[in-house]
């Protein structure tokens, strides 16, 4: 079985590719049912990897498409969407951030917060203790 490149792949149109992935489906299960009088695995390696090619290139050629339908529209596909980590689209957005829940609206009715040595904005370690 010949093994394509993608550069290859990029060249032929969007026809063509459907028909050269048709055609490595039905190598591929005849090589599947072959497989069962003598094992070919190498065989069947390559036609799987060919089959993977085709498709990328296929994606590739469709979402360049789609990228030039959305080319100076106010709104993006989701292709042309910057994407984000995982940590960014998880984390709280400011008003979400802001709520309480009733538990924690208990707790801060039930024990105001106090600054302690700080209460009131005096530091006693400021005042000195011994002047006269």
């Amino acid at each position: 079985m010949i093994t394509f490149k993608t550069y290859e792949l990029r060249i032929k149109s969007n026809q063509q590719l459907k028909e050269l992935l048709f055609n490595f489906k039905i190598a591929l299960s005849q090589l599947k049912v072959q497989q069962a009088q003598t094992p070919s695995l190498s065989k069947i390696r390559v036609v799987r990897k060919n089959i993977a090619r085709v498709i990328i290139v296929m994606n590739e050629h469709n979402r360049a498409v789609i990228n030039q339908f959305y080319n100076g529209k106010k709104y993006l596909s989701k292709d042309q969407k910057a994407k984000q980590s995982t940590s960014v689209k998880n984390k709280l957005n400011r008003f979400k951030a802001a709520r309480t829940t009733e538990r924690e609206k208990r707790r801060i009715a039930t024990f105001p917060e106090t600054s302690g040595y700080f209460l009131n904005n005096i530091n006693p370690f400021d005042i000195d203790l011994y002047s006269n």
